[in-house]
């Protein structure tokens, strides 16, 4: 075979093959053209209103959108639409296409479409004037699958699912969420009534108001205190949430008859649009273990309600106050006050633009007529862990109607975040029978005390030894213009030049026998802090003084210690508090410059 024909060949199968694509490409845009929109011709954003007259129930209805585009029932009745019923079936409707039943296969009769099983109708405002679209809806086809209805004069064949859609009842229809309220819209919760939560007890008494005060939960009656967040959280969606199972009665019988005139319980809610929405609940006859019922004033029905939010509903108010001592974040507490029997410890941080930022200081009373003690710097990860230890307390368990007495309080813990404070006050030990011994508390602002574990009692001994940084003294050597080495009986003195190096005075030549020590002057580092207290003096004591280029000294001592151990002679002794030495060798090395000629 040769070229020409091969050509001539590929050219009548590619012509065959574009004669085959546009006859398919035909058929389906053909098939497409003879599927119809069921209402041909109403633009969805325009229809105000749809009608669903469903002849076989006897049922007729009317839904009308309002400007957010949620639906309301006005027919029979004025009552809110379930929005995923009655979106899921206008939906449906507005959207679906349908292919054309030939005229021979299009009997009315047969087909049920004369009289029509349901009437649907789309109403949409045409300049000032509503004008509405007309579907029937008749019989499903032999395969179970379709239906056939009746648009514009034709009969079209579409799914079933739009028969499933209209196959409700009147209550199918209506929405079940009986406050429609958003949990952010709440701002108030007043609780009243009184029940029987178990057979054979007293009635409860109930009251319990709350409110949202800058994004916190706080009760005000019949206690003040925060809320748990958790637990108002769930308080306030369970009510925004809350459902209506079944429809008791609309408006037809006394309210009595359903245990809510008077009621067993009632909430009142406020918004942040000043709107007040009042539920009642009660039983029949107020009879324990009966079923619930629920209505919202204003409104005529009558609902069941699961009984399971209901219950949470009246929860004692101490199980819904914040057991937490502080909620305030860990990184951002900037002071803590931990006091126990006069003794007193405070830590805070201090303000300065030097390394480190913003150190821990810590301080000391050893009795509440006593002063604090210099402030020392502390280490950053043992303070961290003493305010993870404070974030963990929690209050086990609150003491309805008792307080702190002012002769019982033996101390406090405060602890601060800019201009927030947390903390409370600690009272007499208690004993309880689920943890054995335990310690009355009383937070800061609550009108409630509890018990707490006794653990913070080891919180408020925490030791300021404990909390020192082992950084004894810390400087930047280029800030620093003077040094004065003084021991032994002499006294030695330096400069720091323009050209970074260390000079006795008027001598132009480096100091070289400062170059062993002078970071370790620098940066004063401990091992272990020895106390204040009880401390023989130092032997061989050599003073330390640097003066930076601001002119502010520091100042400090290194020495040996009588009787120390081996490996722990040389101590620094800084505003009168004592350490041991990390560089052991120190003192020796100053020592052999104070007497050097």
């Amino acid at each position: 075979m040769n070229r020409a024909t091969l050509l001539l060949l590929a050219i009548l199968v590619a012509g065959l093959g574009y004669f085959a694509w546009r006859e398919v490409r035909h058929e389906e845009q053909a098939k497409k053209d003879e599927d119809v929109r069921l209402f041909e011709g109403v633009d969805p954003a325009r229809v105000k209103r749809f009608l669903v007259e469903n002849l076989e129930r006897n049922l007729h209805l009317a839904f009308e959108r309002d400007a957010r585009g949620r639906w309301r029932m006005v027919e029979p009745m004025d009552f809110a639409a379930d929005q995923n019923v009655v979106g899921h079936l206008y939906d449906l409707l507005i959207d679906r296409r349908a292919p054309v039943v030939p005229e021979a296969q299009a009997n009315p009769k047969e087909l049920h479409l004369e009289p029509p099983r349901v009437i649907l109708q789309m109403e949409v405002d045409v300049d000032g004037k509503p004008q509405r679209t007309r579907v029937d809806v008749g019989a499903l086809d032999l395969d179970g699958a379709h239906l056939f209805v009746r648009a514009n004069g034709r009969v079209l064949r579409t799914w079933r699912d739009i028969d499933t859609a209209l196959n409700r009842s009147l209550e199918g229809y209506m929405s079940r969420d009986i406050t429609r309220l958003a949990p952010d819209e709440v701002v108030e919760i007043h609780r009243t009534g009184s029940l029987v939560r178990t057979p054979g007890t007293k009635a409860a008494d109930l009251r319990f108001d709350a409110l949202l005060d800058d994004g916190v939960w706080r009760a005000t009656a019949p206690v003040t205190a925060p809320l748990d967040p958790q637990a108002a959280g769930l308080y306030v969606q369970g009510i925004c949430a809350l459902h209506g199972g079944n429809f008791a009665d609309f408006g037809k019988r006394l309210l009595s008859d359903f245990g809510l005139d008077p009621p067993e319980m009632t909430l009142t809610l406020s918004t942040v649009s000043a709107r007040t929405l009042v539920l009642r609940f009660g039983r029949t006859e107020h009879f324990v273990g009966g079923e619930w019922h629920c209505i919202l004033e204003g409104e005529p029905t009558v609902w069941i309600v699961d009984p399971a939010p209901v219950e949470y509903f009246d929860t004692e108010v101490e199980l819904l106050i914040d057991p937490n001592l502080t909620r305030l974040p860990t990184a951002a507490v900037d002071g803590l006050s931990l006091a126990l029997d006069g003794r007193e410890l405070r830590l805070w941080h201090e303000k300065t633009t030097g390394p480190p930022a913003k150190p821990w200081m810590v301080s000391e009373r050893p009795a509440a007529d006593a002063a604090f003690t210099p402030g020392a710097p502390a280490d950053a990860h043992r303070v961290e862990d003493l305010l993870g230890r404070v974030a963990k307390i929690t209050i086990g368990k609150f003491l309805p109607g008792e307080t702190l007495a002012e002769t019982e309080v033996r101390g406090t813990i405060v602890v601060q975040a800019g201009d927030q404070r947390a903390g409370g006050r600690i009272g007499a030990d208690a004993a309880t029978a689920e943890k054995g011994r335990a310690v009355r508390f009383q937070r800061s602002g609550d009108s409630i005390a509890g018990i707490v574990d006794p653990e913070i009692l080891d919180v408020l001994k925490t030791p300021m030894d404990g909390l020192l940084s082992l950084l004894v003294v810390e400087l930047t050597e280029i800030e620093q213009a003077e040094l004065e080495l003084a021991g032994a009986g002499v006294t030695k003195r330096y400069v720091h030049g323009t050209k970074g190096l260390w000079t006795p005075p008027d001598v132009p030549f480096e100091a070289r026998e400062l170059r062993d020590v002078l970071d370790a002057l620098m940066i004063v580092r401990a091992t272990r802090h020895l106390g204040t207290n009880g401390l023989a003096p130092l032997e061989q004591p050599i003073e330390v003084t640097l003066k930076n280029l601001a002119g502010t000294s520091t100042t400090y001592t290194i020495g040996l210690a009588p009787g120390a151990a081996e490996g722990e002679k040389a101590e620094v002794d800084r505003g009168g508090r004592r350490s041991v030495l990390k560089d052991q060798g120190l003192h020796e090395r100053l020592m052999k410059i104070l007497q050097a000629h």
